[in-house]
């Protein structure tokens, strides 16, 4: 099919499709002409990078990010995306510094922040994900799942002054609720 590089859900749906259909590689043609003439276009450049990722194209993939990132410096799901190539290539410092910008950009998206912080526990980083949990509680201070993470975090690095403090203001916390409300 010809499509006009200006529809854009009409291109992204035909990529759809192809991909559904197996035809990859005229997907991918799709996309990159869509995104030629709309390069800042999140939606259709996470698909291309989603369909270069599933391929392990990671060099494609990398290449479109980095052009994207050079126009949308504060886009934070960019940043997300260019953590997951990098674990996938195994270059670790360069994936952490990556999930570290995006939770900045992003203000600490819980999203972001579980991804991340799972990141970490699988790479044994406690040192770092202790750091992420404690900085996004100093401004979400009485957010109990997050409260409840870094108690369990303590326990199990048998940090109990620190499990026992934070627990404490759990509590407290926890005792200033309403035990229903109208």
């Amino acid at each position: 099919y010809k499509v006009h590089p200006e529809d854009k859900e009409l291109n992204l749906w035909l990529a759809r499709l192809y991909l559904l259909r197996g035809n990859t590689e005229r997907a991918i043609d799709i996309l990159e002409r869509y995104l030629e003439k709309h390069p800042s276009d999140r939606e259709a450049l996470t698909l291309l990078i989603s369909v270069y990722m599933e391929e392990k194209d990671w060099a494609s993939a990398l290449e479109k990010l980095e052009k994207f990132i050079k126009l949308e410096k504060k886009d934070y799901v960019a940043w997300v995306f260019k953590a997951r190539i990098m674990n996938k290539q195994g270059k670790y410092e360069e994936a952490k510094r990556a999930y570290l910008k995006a939770l900045e950009l992003s203000s600490y998206n819980k999203i972001v922040l579980i991804e991340a912080l799972n990141f970490l526990e699988e790479h044994g980083d406690t040192q770092t994900e202790e750091k992420i949990l404690k900085d996004y509680l100093r401004e979400h201070p009485n957010d109990e799942p997050f409260l409840k993470l870094l108690i369990g975090f303590y326990f199990q690095k048998d940090a109990w002054e620190k499990a026992e403090k934070l627990l404490h203001q759990y509590l407290h916390h926890r005792q200033r609720l309403p035990l229903y409300s109208n």
